[in-house]
């Protein structure tokens, strides 16, 4: 490999930061990760060379090591770069591992990154973020890449495309990052829906979901009702299911959110009645009431506090998080009651 246009990438991960909290996957926006970079291509790893573990200084109190990690990169397609001709990189980073470390990182040869890389001092360069920095795909797709969003959301439709499940699954996570999307990419996104494979479907739902509109919720709630699977899939797409269907105002969405608010998916449930919440209508509070019986304590509170805000009852009828969790069934009751003798007649 040529080393005339090598990049130093030195990669930081700082201690403190290990114990950030992991965004869910899908949320976070790619546009402003893309402008804080100075680099954002599809690399192969061409070699990985891991230094000795040694104590972690900063924290002597612990087991923890540390050990750096030398690994030679080779840009296939360059969405965005400071350094037009340079084709090589070099990347350094320090990792934590235990007292007895296996001899591999979570980079190897042979793989396939996209990766986004800020410059730190000129010939160095760090991940421009620590959770989007590397994304593993199975393969190059093609050569030569258009520069720009645009040429980067290209290359995730056509790796959305691909059979490979990881593929899929990853170039859904990040188109689910962007903006806008394409018309190319939103078909390839509506036709993943409607995969028979639940964890493709419901990436692709998740990604239809950020237009928050009455048709995305709609397409949910029918995946959800043909599902006909085992137990509840154990996939992150749920969970950032939750987070876009919690974030859904539009009115004309109430059918399906009401529907959904049922679902057998805690996670579905969850956003459902988080939903519910932010649109405070009084039609919905018959199904709203009915989750008062969840057997999740989660969508119970959901349920109580939804009904305040929406019919403005305060008191006890209003607990805090903290209050519900001592008494539970206290304020559930309360609820159930004053909907006996007063809601059914009020609500209509």
């Amino acid at each position: 490999m040529k080393r005339a246009a090598a990049f130093l990438l030195a990669v930081a991960w700082a201690t403190a930061a290990a114990a950030q909290p992991r965004p869910i996957p899908g949320t976070q926006p790619v546009g402003p990760i893309f402008e804080q970079s100075d680099v954002v291509c599809l690399c192969g790893v061409e070699s990985v060379a891991i230094g000795r573990a040694t104590p972690d200084a900063s924290t002597p109190e612990t087991l923890r090591m540390r050990r750096k990690v030398t690994v030679q990169v080779e840009a296939g397609q360059v969405f965005k770069t400071d350094r037009p001709s340079a084709r090589e990189f070099q990347l350094d980073y320090t990792e934590d591992v235990g007292m007895n470390p296996l001899p591999v990182s979570f980079l190897k040869p042979g793989q396939v990154q996209l990766l986004f890389l800020k410059a730190a001092s000129p010939g160095v360069y760090h991940f421009a973020d620590r959770f989007m920095g590397a994304t593993w795909f199975s393969v190059l797709p093609g050569r030569t890449g258009t520069p720009g969003m645009s040429g980067l959301e290209a290359a995730l439709d056509t790796l959305a495309r691909r059979q490979n499940k990881d593929d899929r699954i990853n170039a859904l996570r990040l188109l689910q990052g962007f903006e806008i999307l394409s018309p190319d990419s939103l078909s390839t996104v509506e036709n993943l829906a409607g995969a028979s494979d639940p964890e493709t479907a419901f990436a692709a739902l998740a990604v239809l979901l950020k237009t928050h509109s009455p048709a995305a919720v709609e397409r949910l709630a029918q995946q959800v009702e043909k599902y006909k699977g085992g137990p509840e899939p154990i996939s992150l797409s749920l969970v950032s299911i939750e987070t876009e269907l919690g974030s859904v105002t539009n009115e004309e969405a109430l059918p399906a959110v009401e529907a959904l608010a049922s679902s057998r998916f805690l996670n579905i449930r969850i956003g459902a009645m988080q939903s519910l919440r932010k649109m405070r209508n009084p039609r919905a509070a018959p199904v709203v009431v009915n989750r008062l019986d969840d057997p999740n304590s989660d969508v119970q509170y959901l349920a109580v506090i939804t009904l305040a805000e929406t019919l403005g009852k305060n008191g006890d009828y209003a607990p805090s998080v903290y209050l519900f969790r001592q008494r539970p069934q206290y304020y559930v009751e309360l609820w159930k009651k004053w909907w006996q003798q007063e809601g059914k007649a009020r609500v209509r």
